[in-house]
């Protein structure tokens, strides 16, 4: 259950990392929920127990902090830096805090990764309100796999909470998307919106979490990072 919750989070956090609602006011630091749902997946009731509803981003114009809470103590958050595309991974298992700062190199790496991006943006016009906000929709196309997929978006909300490091050419901040990977199917649709001010403590490592290594973090859990 352990390697399922950290995929689950490792999965999510790959998908995490670029950049009055009434009256469609931009905003560039702020809160963001989003509301998790499992359509067309057969879960079990230990299994549903496990799984996160709910995804909170804080962000502004130079951070986005993403807090998922699971079950059984279990909790997960990613910390991304605009400028230079890193990410600290924050994980909770049941009162084992634990912190993986991505290093220098898989920076580089992930900066490799969204240049040679296969997704191609189609913005049609078609629109949805969701969460107070008019979004256009967008179809993305993986050219690697003839695939594709439908994004909601909107250039309103100024975030580094893009849900793909890939998807460099939406041009805004997905408000509704599906999502199948290795086997699992989630769906995210934000649910609010709120400009207010979020202080520089929300983008730092705990005292309480200590840094490990991606290698040290799967030993831990009794697995490989090669699997």
């Amino acid at each position: 259950m352990k390697k399922f919750i950290l995929y689950f989070a490792a999965i999510t956090i790959q998908f995490i990392a670029t950049g009055s609602a009434t009256a469609q006011k931009a905003i560039s630091e702020g809160k963001l929920i989003y509301e998790i749902s499992y359509p067309d997946m057969e879960l079990d009731a230990n299994m549903a127990a496990m799984l996160p509803t709910e995804s909170i981003v804080y962000f502004n114009e130079e951070f986005s902090r993403t807090e998922t809470a699971m079950g059984m103590g279990m909790s997960s958050a990613s910390i991304v830096n605009s400028k230079t595309g890193s990410v600290t991974t924050l994980m909770d298992m049941m009162g084992t805090k634990s912190a993986i700062v991505m290093t220098d190199e898989q920076a580089k790496d992930a900066f490799k990764k969204r240049e040679a991006s296969p997704f191609k943006v189609e913005i049609t016009n078609e629109t949805k309100e969701i969460a107070g906000y008019t979004c256009k929709k967008a179809i993305l196309k993986d050219a690697s796999t003839q695939t594709s997929f439908e994004v909601y978006f909107t250039d309103k909300v100024n975030s580094y909470a893009q849900m793909m490091t890939e998807w460099k050419d939406l041009k805004g901040c997905p408000m509704q998307f599906t999502i199948e990977q290795g086997g699992m199917k989630f769906q995210m649709v934000a649910k609010s919106v709120s400009a207010e001010t979020v202080t520089a403590d929300r983008f730092k490592i705990p005292s309480d979490y200590k840094v490990v290594t991606q290698e040290e973090m799967m030993k831990m859990l009794g697995g490989s990072n090669k699997e």
